[in-house]
């Protein structure tokens, strides 16, 4: 059982459809995204992601109190990431020239996630020397 799985008194159920839900508004967001790029400048479409999956994460840490605003928020982070990660990709073939494109998107594709898993061993150090509690109060 997760520090939030206890703290928010869910269920195993409740506690795998709200890590389950950014997976789905990714999913949902993907098509979206990805159509937009053609019609809309990428650059915008990346910059309304990046903000709606910052939203989403302010929305999970701040204002989510109970399982359904958890998963609407988680829902909302994954969406926003797929309409940052789907059109960074669109600005990267757009600008490079295709001789090195392929080399160029499989760096987008380490350094993101090099970068997410650095995310994550971040977290876990200031978890470490804070503790979860503190952010509970």
């Amino acid at each position: 059982m997760t520090a939030l799985q206890e703290e928010g008194h869910l269920s195993n159920l409740q506690s795998g459809l709200i890590a389950s839900a950014f997976f789905f508004g990714y999913m949902l967001a993907v098509p979206l995204a990805t159509a937009l790029t053609d019609r809309v400048d990428a650059r915008k479409v990346y910059l309304v992601g990046g903000l709606t999956a910052t939203c989403g994460l302010l929305g999970m840490g701040l204002l989510a109190n109970n399982f359904w605003t958890a998963l609407f928020f988680m829902a909302l982070n994954g969406a926003g990431l797929a309409g940052a990660y789907m059109p960074g990709l669109k600005i990267l073939s757009d600008r490079i020239q295709s001789g090195e494109l392929t080399r160029h998107i499989a760096f987008y594709t380490a350094f993101f996630g090099r970068g997410t898993g650095f995310s994550y061993l971040c977290l876990g150090w200031i978890l470490s020397a804070l503790g979860w509690i503190m952010y509970l109060a």
